[in-house]
């Protein structure tokens, strides 16, 4: 099991980047978020993966590039990987699910539809998607999976989602959704890196 215990400095490094980012309705409400609270703990906890990827994975890649904490307009937004080494090469997308929302809904992460690097026709053979389970009150973000984008594909894992009025914009990969095909059918195939 792969977990790292989050610090202090990562926490307020990450709120204080949610405040400044949730402040950005223009690209909120272009993703369908207009709630103000949900936007600050969705980036937040984002962020929080994010840097709980970085920690686990710098061990075996030290050139690890770190989690962006730039704030980004709408036109500049890009679909470039949260963490890469080019010299490796790799490049992983960090999706994070919180365990309130795990309980409440499921375990499952959730992509943009329009994401170029991922739903494309030429995938990158060294995209990667490390799918994160953050646990806030116990400061933990778990590495539940990391996996080829094409791994993905190749075994139909990107779902409907759970919330059908969602389903024209996004899409989500199940760890274990009994209605859906999930990761956990793949159970010795999920840490591809």
């Amino acid at each position: 099991m792969y977990v790292y215990h989050i610090t202090g400095d990562v926490i307020d490094q990450c709120k204080q980047f949610a405040e400044l980012m949730s402040s950005s309705n223009q690209f909120y409400n272009t993703r369908g978020q207009h709630d103000s609270t949900k936007r600050f703990q969705d980036t937040m906890y984002g962020k929080l993966g994010e840097w709980g990827c970085y920690y686990m994975m710098t061990q075996r890649f030290p050139n690890l590039s770190k989690p962006d904490m730039n704030i980004y307009k709408v036109p500049q937004k890009g679909w470039n990987p949260d963490l890469s080494d080019p010299a490796v090469p790799i490049h992983i997308g960090v999706k994070t699910r919180d365990i309130e929302a795990k309980i409440k809904w499921s375990e499952s992460w959730t992509f943009q539809k329009n994401d170029k690097r991922i739903f494309t026709d030429n995938i990158d053979p060294n995209y990667y998607i490390a799918c994160m389970l953050l646990d806030y009150p116990k400061r933990t973000v778990e590495l539940r999976a990391i996996v080829k984008v094409q791994f993905l594909h190749a075994h139909g894992l990107f779902q409907q989602m759970d919330r059908e009025y969602l389903n024209n914009t996004k899409c989500a990969v199940y760890y274990d959704h009994s209605d859906y095909n999930n990761l956990a059918k793949f159970a010795g195939q999920l840490f591809q890196l």
